[in-house]
């Protein structure tokens, strides 16, 4: 009898245990096919293979975006530096048609024309016009001073009543008196009447040397007095001693219709104003133009 509800019970607890396997077999099938459903009806499926798979399928969508975007940015960024390097080659083309024929005038010149003229002309006028400066300095250095200043003073006397054909002694003074009164004007009077109130450019920003010279400097009409005193190249032809600095006064002079009638021809502006002109603006906006004005530490064009 023992054996027997041994065995009863055995039997029992076997099948407990298989109703509990079953009935966890087929929880787990339906749990498998809710979700199956819920796939098929587009709703989110919990669990973080589902996140997995939606973050996925965004970071895919980003980056063919990216690269559609990059991809339509190349041609835009090739035609923009294709046009900034074309106009850069014209501008340069520019200059160097006009430095060959600037150079083309200055070959067919003679040496006198480019260097003989202007040497004479410091050389006589140091030889008339000897330096004297009387400084805080001893008793016979200043006297050595003074005899040297009488000296120069008597031999530019001596030069223009012997060699000059001058013919009293008062003629010859007031001469001497003029020329000095002349020679006194700094230079940066004249000057700055040729770059005041014209555009001037910051080195990080400054366009090609050809459009910086001929929008930022100016030539003075021609005056005997102006051009004997400071030369062709600071009055008259300001513009051709920027754009080329080599040039000796009478080469400048002698290459301004070249230069201007190149510069009309190209559509650039070649500028030209008179002396009264310049004062009455410099006058009229002085403050605008020299107390609010930026320092020139920051600005191009020192030379």
């Amino acid at each position: 009898m023992e054996t027997l509800s041994d065995a009863v019970l055995q039997n029992e607890e076997a099948g407990a245990q298989r109703g509990i396997g079953d009935a966890g077999e087929r929880s787990w099938k339906n749990l498998e096919g809710e979700s199956l459903f819920q796939e098929s009806a587009g709703q989110e499926i919990p669990g973080n293979d589902r996140q997995f798979q939606d973050l996925s399928l965004l970071n895919g969508a980003g980056e063919s975006k990216k690269g559609n975007a990059e991809e339509e940015m190349v041609p835009a960024l090739v035609q923009r530096s294709g046009k900034y390097k074309g106009e850069e080659m014209q501008k340069e083309t520019v200059m160097m048609e006009l430095t060959g024929l600037v150079q083309k005038a200055v070959n067919e010149s003679s040496w006198w024309e480019r260097r003989g003229i202007d040497c004479a002309i410091l050389t006589a006028a140091f030889l008339s016009l000897p330096a004297g400066l009387l400084k805080d300095l001893s008793m016979g250095i200043a006297l050595r001073a003074l005899c040297m200043i009488t000296l120069g003073l008597y031999s530019q006397y001596w030069l223009l009543l012997h060699l000059s054909g001058f013919q009293s002694p008062v003629s010859a003074l007031l001469c001497m008196l003029l020329c000095r009164a002349a020679f006194s004007l700094p230079y940066i009077h004249v000057n700055i009447f040729q770059h005041i109130g014209l555009p001037m450019f910051s080195p990080s920003r400054r366009p090609s040397r050809i459009h910086q010279m001929t929008h930022g400097v100016l030539n003075l009409p021609r005056n005997p007095l102006l051009d004997w005193t400071f030369g062709h190249s600071l009055i008259s032809c300001h513009v051709e001693h920027h754009l080329f600095p080599f040039l000796s006064d009478h080469m400048c002079l002698k290459v301004k219709p070249i230069v201007s009638c190149y510069l009309r021809e190209k559509r650039l502006p070649y500028q030209e104003d008179s002396y009264l002109s310049r004062l009455r603006l410099f006058l009229r906006e002085y403050e605008e133009l020299m107390v609010f004005a930026p320092p020139i530490t920051e600005l191009v064009g020192i030379q």
